[in-house]
């Protein structure tokens, strides 16, 4: 029965991500463009050209992500039609995003939940936002994440084999060549493969963690070496390749370093609303519920675990101003929270009465209210060709002024008061934003929220004082006749 019910939620979590992939939106966050490497990089095995395809692995950030996108690629260079190859590419990629829930439920059995409370992190994770909305897009997140997930799967044993520990440290490590971005999360599965589930003399516990070391530096240096033969096979020179990766890192600064302790609770709490509630909640009875009963179990690790992420996200973002927090780094709780929140729901199950049912309807009542915004977003690409067909004689028109963009400067026209029809904010995005206009007078023929209204967006590099502004100013994407 429980497999048949993790079946059942995973389908479901398919379906939606499949619905949501067909609903476009892709290219419209600006890292997506990476993903035409994967492209060239499936072109170069198709006509074996070896050496392109290596090189390729290392032309810009992320070289891991041009492999995983690579089933994408075949299916968009299969389909003549460019946005059915996007969209039906972005709905196999989001498979990742659905084997996150898998993981979550495999991680939960391994580490001493029974198949219900597995089950019910299962249930969570299908319902989480942050783990939702990226499955559009071609991004690396979800696949980096589902990674370093499957290395605790393969690894969070009292005694873990030498052979999962050598895969635990390939899939670390390759996670990390996925999206060097979350290398704190990485940090803290490293310190988790390391002291989970320790016991006996300090000395016996000493000579497990050298050993579990050993075998995790095996499974690194097993990447490393692949890395050095594709190296060698495209002819890239390692040093200048990781010079260019650290001056790359230097320019990911967008956004404000002072604002990264509370940007993680706020990002969280317009992904996931009252789920986020929840989360804490269950975290707070498994904490509870160890202290009252003095018996330790895997919740201990979870919540060492958010403690110890979110702190190395606060201290080097507001305090050391190294890194500044975003959206897709906030998320990386996510998985350590429904871990920790699921041990600490569980004991509620077996009470019956109205406990039971009213957790799961709860739950899946915020699934629905977390899903349902991302299910129904249009995108500015697609508004934009729509509406510029129906009314051809138009002027383009934004409510927000941005610096260093040239279609910005396309959106504001010296002679729009003559265009018979305005189409506004049909821009995928502005940065930085430096001011605001007023919408003129006129009739709306057609209003569509625009995606940056769905807040999560507005943390991927938008300071504090920039979210005001898109808040105050962005109505919408707008067809208006201008008029009194």
């Amino acid at each position: 029965m429980a497999r048949v019910s993790l079946l059942i939620i995973v389908s479901v979590a398919v379906v939606l991500r499949v619905l949501l992939a067909l609903r476009g939106g892709q290219y419209y966050l600006v890292d997506e463009v990476r993903s035409y490497r994967a492209t060239t990089f499936t072109l170069s095995l198709y006509h074996q050209d070896w050496p392109a395809a290596a090189a390729l692995l290392f032309e810009g950030a992320h070289p891991g992500y041009t492999v995983l996108a690579a089933p994408g690629a075949v299916v968009r260079l299969l389909l003549p039609d460019g946005t059915a190859g996007e969209r039906l590419a972005a709905a196999l990629l989001g498979l990742y995003s659905a084997g996150i829930i898998v993981a979550i439920y495999g991680i939960a059995r391994k580490t001493g939940q029974d198949e219900t409370g597995a089950l019910l992190a299962a249930l969570l994770a299908a319902a989480a936002g942050s783990l939702f909305y990226y499955a559009r897009h071609f991004v690396p997140y979800d696949s980096a994440l589902l990674l370093a997930l499957l290395a605790l799967w393969l690894c969070l044993e009292a005694r873990p084999a030498l052979w999962r520990l050598i895969g635990g440290g390939v899939l670390v490590t390759a996670s990390f060549l996925t999206y060097s971005g979350g290398w704190m999360l990485l940090a803290v599965v490293g310190l988790l493969l390391l002291l989970y589930g320790l016991r006996g003399s300090w000395p016996a516990r000493a000579g497990e963690i050298i050993r579990r070391g050993l075998g995790l530096g095996i499974g690194l240096g097993v990447v490393a070496v692949l890395v050095l033969a594709l190296a060698r096979v495209g002819g890239i020179a390692l040093e200048a390749y990781v010079n260019r990766a650290a001056a790359f890192s230097e320019t990911i600064n967008h956004g404000s370093y002072a604002e990264g302790w509370s940007l993680v609770w706020e990002y969280l709490w317009h992904s996931e609303g009252l789920l986020l509630l929840v989360w804490l909640a269950g975290a707070g009875l498994a904490l509870w519920h160890m202290v009252r009963t003095r018996r330790w179990n895997a919740a201990l690790y979870w919540l060492a675990s958010l403690v110890l992420l979110y702190g190395l996200m606060a201290v080097t973002s507001s305090v050391l101003l190294r890194f500044v927090m975003y959206g897709r780094l906030a998320r990386q709780l996510t998985p350590l929270f429904i871990l920790a929140a699921a041990q600490g729901l569980r004991p509620l199950w077996p009470r019956g009465g109205w406990l039971r049912p009213a957790l799961v309807g709860g739950v899946l009542l915020l699934a629905a209210l977390n899903l349902y915004v991302p299910l129904a977003q249009v995108f500015p690409r697609d508004v934009l060709a729509q509406q510029a067909a129906r009314y051809p004689a138009y002027a383009p028109y934004t409510t927000l002024i941005s610096e260093y963009r040239l279609d910005d400067i396309a959106a504001r026209p010296p002679n729009f008061e003559a265009a018979p029809y305005l189409l506004v904010n049909m821009l995928n995005s502005w940065y930085p934003i430096v001011g605001t206009q007023p919408l003129p007078a006129g009739e709306v023929l057609y209003r569509a929220p625009h995606p940056v209204q769905y807040r999560p967006y507005q943390y991927e590099g938008y300071p504090y004082d920039q979210r005001a502004l898109i808040q105050g100013s962005v109505t919408g994407m707008l067809v208006l006749r201008p008029g009194p």
